[in-house]
Order: C-alpha cells, then structure tokens, then sequence
C-alpha cells in the first residue's frame, strides 16, 4: 500500500490527524509494536463509543416501548 492509501485507510477508520502522525512517527522509527499499539488504543475508543451508543438505544427502545404501554401506542 501507499503512504496515501494508509492514510485514506485510517482516515476510513476514524483517525484523526494525531493519530495518523503517531502511526507514521513509529512505522518511521521502525517500531511496528507501537504502531500497532495505536491502531489497537484507537479500535478500544471506537469500540467504547459503540457500547456507548448501543446503551443510548436500548434507553431509548425501553422508553419508546413503555411510552407505547402507557399510550396505547400513540405516541
């Protein structure tokens, strides 16, 4: 792959500029552990913002569930 390819990738992925800088500085310094390293911390955030989300549906799924019992599903 491209350097330009990587960065399309991980701007795909949701890396922000930072990261994608902190990636390059360790693959330049040869240090693929820590370049990996990134990519793994950055999965866990999207990871947590997915689990996040997931929570704000189900809050929102029981509310919309219990408002259409209350209201005879008229909301």
């Amino acid at each position: 792959m491209t350097k330009e390819e990587i960065i399309e990738n991980l701007r795909d992925a949701g890396c922000n500029e930072d990261t994608i800088n902190h990636y390059f500085a360790a693959i330049d310094a040869g240090d693929c552990k820590e370049a990996i390293h990134i990519l793994e911390k950055h999965r866990e955030k999207l990871l947590e913002q997915f689990h996040a989300s997931n929570d704000c549906i189900c809050c929102l799924d029981f509310f919309v569930t219990k408002s259409e019992k209350e209201n005879g599903k008229h909301i």
